[in-house]
């Protein structure tokens, strides 16, 4: 999508245009054009959002956000009822906070749940470009900002999905993760996203831990030495006839091999 930072959504409203944003000048003393909101990230933001909810036409309008701090942007949008996430979605206003004034960027594109394309300004940016291109990824700390990174605002109507239903485990003497995760039909990383775990060697009895919705429909097993299909079968509260139809390259259900990996269909 082109960004016309002479649109009416980056005007302000004392000259003409739809942004309640104030004017001025960037860090360099430089201004787009006369009339142009303040070229910083809570101006160019404000407008996007609502340029990409109301259009161009004779709906256009600059409801929602507005001429505040950016960390102040969730009190605001929460306000005006707007829904808030920990996820991407395309339109949506990225949010960071923290010491300082924060930052806001709009999600042009979602490459993937851990990477996004945003539009994005900032008061010490130069007058060319008024309006940056990034990639962010969500792993490279506060998804690249040096701001701690709040959440997304999505637009209007937008319901997130909602967060699956848990169960509660407390940690018995003795206990492993990996027991654990064959007792619920889990994987032990999925255990470890679920509870922050980062040693899954280290678990302590009393703990409670967490454990969601399966994330896909198998899970992988890699067999041990001693392993039996019939075991293994029992301890998944499946059968020998379904993984071997998941698992086409046993041919025998008595020759399976320490050090191969199986594909295991979770069970309700």
């Amino acid at each position: 999508m082109d960004i016309d930072i002479r649109s009416k959504y980056y005007i302000r409203k004392s000259a003409g245009g739809l942004n309640p944003c104030i004017e001025g000048n960037n860090a360099f003393g430089l201004r787009p054009f006369p009339g142009s909101v303040l070229p910083n990230c809570v101006g160019f933001a404000t407008g996007d959002f609502n340029r990409r909810i109301f259009g161009e036409g004779e709906n256009a309008q600059c409801k929602y956000l507005g001429n505040r701090n950016a960390k102040e942007f969730t009190i605001f949008a929460k306000q005006q009822g707007l829904e808030m996430g920990s996820d991407p979605v395309e339109g949506a206003c990225m949010v960071w906070g923290g010491s300082g004034d924060g930052h806001v960027a709009i999600v042009e594109a979602i490459k993937d749940k851990d990477t996004v394309l945003t539009y994005e300004s900032g008061w010490s940016y130069r007058a060319e470009p008024i309006v940056r291109q990034l990639i962010r990824k969500r792993g490279s700390g506060n998804w690249g900002q040096s701001y701690e990174f709040l959440c997304f605002i999505y637009p209007p109507g937008y319901k997130p999905d909602p967060k699956p239903e848990r169960l509660t485990y407390k940690i018995k003497w003795g206990d492993t993760l990996s027991r654990i995760a064959v007792k619920f039909h889990v994987t032990v990383k999925e255990l470890c996203l679920w509870n922050n775990i980062s040693n899954p060697n280290k678990i302590y009895a009393g703990d409670v831990i967490y454990v969601e919705a399966p994330l896909d429909d198998f899970i992988e097993y890699k067999i041990k030495r001693g392993d039996t299909l019939s075991a293994i079968a029992k301890n998944f509260g499946t059968t020998i006839k379904q993984i071997m139809e998941d698992n086409p390259f046993i041919k025998d259900p008595n020759k399976i091999y320490a050090g191969d990996v199986l594909k295991i269909r979770r069970t309700k």
